[in-house]
């Protein structure tokens, strides 16, 4: 990603969410559980606050992170990838959704490219999401 095409970043503090699977009411009524919808209010709102761009109609590319709280287990140290639950799919999922509520951008069908990590925090890092914006180059 070249920095001149950057839309800009969003810092979503708290714990990440991975995006919930649709429920079900005892009538048929299909809904979204509500830590999904918290969720996904706070990120839309986080990326209202700190992007200042809206309706964007280009082809966009997406990097995140997910921060997760260290547990105990892990004593001090440094950063450490995240092999367990939440899926990363869903916590991406999540993330684009939360975008999409935003305005950003017309559709999170207009990602063409998305790089994922997830990671327990350093023991002075706190749990947060960072996702940057870019706008992505057509001819490469």
């Amino acid at each position: 990603m070249i920095e001149d095409s950057k839309i800009g970043t969003i810092v979503a503090q708290g714990e990440p969410v991975a995006m919930g699977r649709p429920r079900f009411t005892k009538s048929g009524r299909v809904y979204t559980p509500k830590k999904t919808e918290e969720a996904l209010q706070v990120l839309s709102s986080y990326a209202q606050e700190q992007i200042e761009e809206r309706g964007l109609d280009c082809n966009i590319a997406v990097t995140m992170k997910f921060f997760f709280k260290r547990p105990k287990r892990l004593k001090k140290g440094p950063r450490v990838l995240k092999g367990t639950k939440p899926d990363l799919d869903n916590l991406v999922k999540l993330v684009l959704d939360g975008l999409n509520r935003s305005g950003i951008w017309v559709d999170d069908n207009q990602v063409t490219f998305f790089w994922a990590h997830k990671f327990y925090c350093s023991s002075d890092e706190e749990p947060r999401t960072e996702i940057a914006l870019y706008k992505e180059d057509p001819a490469q």
